[in-house]
């Protein structure tokens, strides 16, 4: 906040509006996030939703007052990257539990979700569209500069939770289909130094028979 990096949602939209207006950020939160909480009640899951929902919102609003109260006026640091960097950290570590089990901290997450659930649209669409918004907004509001340094913090803050939710590590598969297959395997066990598996399959269209080749981690 002080640092005036603009978040994405709902929290990003009060950032803003207390900019202009200096009314709590976190009761701004609060107000902003029921009639979302009513369209979650009412479209993703119920009451124990909405009450899953509303504790996460409730906390973030409390909290955001708060700690604002003990923080120096300047933040901790008037390094933009610095705050850039702890801002995202934290967060990212933050989010990925809440996403592991499959929650949400509230603001536009009920949103986005109700429309993938509507419409279909990938979920990292919705947000960027949101997101960006908030951004651009951002950028009018305090300047273009902090604005990049807001959508690199919301940008490595997915990064974090991704990291957190499913593990640093990343496993990739080629499958292979050839009529070489004898060929194909011994340049992956040899020049490559992985391992082969062949699966007997029949193409549907032709009818021919072929060898399939999966290979984890190829490279």
């Amino acid at each position: 906040m002080p640092g005036h990096l603009v978040n994405g949602g709902i929290s990003g939209l009060a950032q803003l509006i207390n900019y202009y207006t200096q009314f709590p950020i976190g009761v701004m939160i609060l107000i902003g996030n029921i009639p979302l909480l009513l369209l979650g009640w009412r479209h993703l899951g119920g009451k124990r939703f909405a009450i899953c929902a509303a504790y996460a919102v409730v906390t973030v609003s409390f909290f955001t007052d708060i700690l604002a109260l003990f923080l120096p006026a300047q933040g901790l640091s008037s390094d933009r990257v610095l705050n850039t960097l702890y801002w995202e950290v934290i967060s990212g570590i933050g989010y990925g539990p809440v996403y592991r089990r499959h929650g949400t901290s509230g603001g536009t997450d009920i949103l986005v979700l109700i429309i993938n659930n509507w419409r279909s649209i990938p979920i990292s669409q919705s947000y960027m569209i949101t997101d960006l918004l908030i951004m651009f907004l951002g950028g009018l509001t305090y300047s273009w500069q902090n604005a990049l340094y807001a959508i690199i913090m919301l940008f490595i803050s997915g990064i974090a939770a991704e990291i957190t939710t499913d593990g640093p590590n990343v496993v990739r598969t080629a499958i292979i289909i050839t009529t070489l297959p004898g060929e194909v395997s011994h340049s992956i066990v040899m020049d490559l130094e992985r391992g082969v598996t062949a699966i007997n399959a029949t193409g549907v269209y032709t009818g021919s028979a072929r060898q399939v080749i999966c290979c984890d981690n190829p490279w």
